[in-house]
């Protein structure tokens, strides 16, 4: 799978022009940017479902279903959540690609209900909901928990924050705060070295 190939599988193209007829022109930056497409790629190997097969794959905060359009063209069962008022701009791109998706509310208030598994797969990619003071350490680890029970043995949950290693002063104090409650609860898992932001891949036994 190269750049070109997962471009024609995400409807690249066709999904720009529905931007610009949904008045979505806020969302040409994550496709006219090919890091963006680069980087689910990358995750998409690094989890090896260019290599499996039938696996089940929950997209948490599934944005516009790219990472979906990869699992389906790889033969996946795919689920993509969005949250709240998200549905409304990203409901024309989740059709446009033919994609299941459905509700998932995971602040600690909606008591973080994730869709039930098993799932060989579930992955969070820059969800932003990370960069919130209603997170505190001991929801991180209830989240996690979660995941990792809902995961078949041998299944692969995988973050990918906004928060960098480094904290810069893009959101203040909020920023250093959760980035502290992250580290502490996943301490003792190394974040994956080839990004700044603190990422984590975790396989249940």
């Amino acid at each position: 799978m190269d750049l070109t190939q997962a471009k024609r599988w995400c409807r690249i193209d066709e999904q720009k022009e529905l931007a610009r007829k949904t008045g979505m022109e806020e969302w040409l930056k994550y496709l006219n940017e090919d890091q963006f497409l680069e980087e689910k790629i990358e995750i998409f190997k690094i989890l090896n479902l260019d290599k499996k097969i039938n696996q089940r794959v929950l997209d948490i905060g599934a944005g516009l279903g790219h990472f979906g359009a990869l699992a389906k063209a790889h033969g996946h069962s795919y689920l993509g959540t969005y949250f709240g008022r998200t549905n409304q701009h990203l409901h024309p791109f989740f059709v446009d690609a033919d994609l299941n998706y459905t509700e998932c509310g995971l602040f600690p208030r909606y008591d973080k209900v994730i869709p039930a598994g098993p799932w060989d797969a579930i992955v969070m990619l820059r969800t932003t909901f990370e960069i919130n003071l209603e997170w505190t350490t001991e929801d991180w680890i209830e989240l996690r928990d979660i995941c990792m029970n809902n995961l078949n043995p041998g299944g692969q949950l995988f973050i990918k924050s906004n928060l960098t290693g480094n904290p810069t002063k893009k959101y203040g104090a909020l920023e250093y705060s959760c980035v502290e409650k992250i580290k502490i609860a996943f301490n003792g898992i190394k974040p994956l070295p080839q990004w700044q932001w603190l990422t984590y891949h975790l396989i249940k036994d």
